[in-house]
């Protein structure tokens, strides 16, 4: 058990000792938390209600309490944190690890997008 424990630990320095692994763990990190800055800023600015879901029909389909957008930081650090698990555990696929990484990356981008226009839509 003790030699298995080490060798699950030998495996994340591994991945840490990548130099892509850490920069692209850094970006999302900053992106994580420059999207909860943002939500925290501004959320006092906001509208009870805002047009979260821009991807339904116009009108009150696309409105949800402003208290949602604290969501996308949420799912962002959720999924970075899943995939970063599957990839410690597919540590032997190269590939895998990296398009798990990357697939956090973009996601975290995608998610700050809506962030970026509700503050345009209400703030700017």
């Amino acid at each position: 058990m003790f030699k298995s424990i080490l060798s699950y630990l030998s495996v994340i320095g591994s991945f840490w000792q990548d130099r892509s692994n850490r920069v692209l763990i850094f970006w999302i990190l900053i992106i994580i938390l420059a999207q909860l800055g943002l939500v925290v800023v501004f959320f006092n600015s906001f509208p009870p209600q805002i047009p979260l879901y821009r991807s339904l029909v116009w009108g009150e389909s696309q409105l949800a309490p402003s208290s949602s957008l604290f969501l996308l930081p949420i799912f962002s650090l959720t999924l970075t944190i899943v995939n970063h698990l599957l990839a410690f555990i597919l540590f032997r696929v190269e590939f895998l690890v990296r398009l798990l990484t990357v697939t956090s990356l973009v996601f975290c981008l995608l998610a700050l997008v809506p962030i970026i226009q509700t503050i345009a839509i209400f703030i700017l």
